[in-house]
């Protein structure tokens, strides 16, 4: 298993949808959406899936999340 490292801007971004998401649809929603987010970020580190952005850095994929 490979670990994620997230910049301090990632953690600010994840941050701010938690409060977000927790002002707009409760706690519960909150903490759903971001663990979902944090579960995509763990499956893209295992897996390299997704489209492969050389641009941004060797060994970079990106991958659309749907809100749920």
């Amino acid at each position: 298993m490979r670990t994620i490292k997230l910049m301090p801007k990632a953690n600010e971004d994840l941050e701010g949808i938690w409060y977000y998401s927790y002002h707009h649809f409760g706690e519960p929603q909150a903490d759903r959406y971001v663990e979902h987010l944090s579960d995509v970020l763990q499956i893209l580190s295992n897996n390299n899936i997704g489209t492969p952005r050389p641009e941004l850095g060797e060994g970079i994929f990106v991958l659309p999340l749907n809100a749920t």
